[in-house]
């Protein structure tokens, strides 16, 4: 049976404490809504300034607006290539290259690759290897941006995302995203594979989308970098929770 501390050992921890301006650089807040306008987007990149989140989802079509409306804030601009494909579709490596290209001289700072268990069957998961060493190869030294892959990991079995998330890491991305954007629940323990599969340097992040304060700074402790959630709820709840006492990071094996 496991025994755990008592209750003066628990508060012996040293816990460490986020502000909420460092939290707020670990969430992507999404505005690539159908229905959104482009001076809703021009609303919504401006509130992603003010709150200082890490970067703006956006189609591929909104660039320009996004780009111009963040300019010199420090907020990255990210789209994923294949948007309007099915993402059980085959990619062509140069129809990618040849996008990626584009969508960086239209203002993406980050273009992401997108995953999934129909794309790793072309040639035994080589064929997503080679084009994605081919975009950051592409997009990376050549036009200073980024390469992120989002992999669907639900329909994966654990080996098969540490050895993607392996395969990725070697291919230059400088971040991997794993969860499903399909509607479908997926375990928080795939986080901890792909964050055991990855060097420290290449961040994580994870596609459910998060609806607690308390999952955040879970997924934290975790090793989880960057987040999916509703930033005014997420940053609104931080807030709250300030005034009561530091926001700290769970300590595993001691708080769980």
């Amino acid at each position: 049976m496991t025994s755990h501390p008592s209750l003066p050992e628990r508060q012996r921890v040293e816990r460490q404490v986020i502000i909420i301006a460092d939290l707020a650089a670990r969430l992507d807040k999404a505005l690539y809504s159908t229905d959104l306008s482009a001076a809703a987007l021009q609303n919504g990149c401006r509130e992603a300034t003010r709150q200082g989140v890490a970067g703006v989802l956006v189609r591929p079509d909104q660039l320009e607006v996004a780009s111009a409306a963040v300019e010199g804030s420090g907020v990255g601009v990210v789209t994923a290539l294949g948007w309007y494909q099915r993402d059980t579709d085959r990619l062509d490596g140069d129809t990618m290259q040849a996008d990626a290209q584009d969508f960086v001289r239209r203002g993406a700072t980050e273009v992401a690759y997108v995953i999934t268990k129909a794309r790793l069957e072309h040639r035994g998961g080589q064929e997503v290897v080679d084009q994605v060493r081919r975009l950051v190869e592409t997009v990376v030294a050549p036009l200073g941006a980024r390469v992120r892959t989002l992999i669907a990991t639900e329909e994966l079995t654990d080996e098969e995302i540490r050895r993607t998330c392996q395969e990725m890491a070697a291919a230059g991305v400088w971040m991997v995203q794993g969860g499903s954007w399909r509607g479908r629940r997926t375990g928080l323990s795939q986080v901890e594979v792909i964050r055991a599969s990855v060097p420290a340097e290449v961040l994580v992040k994870w596609t459910e989308p998060i609806r607690s304060l308390s999952t955040v700074l879970l997924c934290m402790s975790m090793g989880v970098d960057r987040f999916n959630c509703d930033v005014d709820q997420i940053l609104g709840d931080a807030k709250r929770a300030e005034w009561l006492a530091p926001l700290t990071i769970p300590v595993a094996g001691v708080d769980y």
